[in-house]
């Protein structure tokens, strides 16, 4: 078992969905397959729209389709 960790200091330079890939594609090299991944801790709702359009193919992905998000712009 491997455990890959790293901390993210702007999501706008490189992304989930760049990092994600990458490390994919590195284990791939060395015939592993990615089992799973783990966010620890809080993180940008920012850094979550990128997530959605790249796996979930949503586009265009807002983060005012959070409903979450919708709910804190009426407070």
């Amino acid at each position: 078992m491997v455990q890959v960790s790293m901390n993210l200091t702007d999501y706008r330079v490189t992304g989930i969905p760049k990092v994600y890939e990458f490390i994919k594609e590195e284990a791939l090299k060395k015939g592993i397959e990615i089992e799973g991944s783990e966010i620890v801790g809080l993180i940008p709702l920012g850094a979550l729209e990128g997530v959605g359009q790249y796996y979930l193919k949503c586009q265009p992905f807002s983060v005012r389709q959070v409903i979450e998000q919708r709910v804190l712009e009426f407070e």
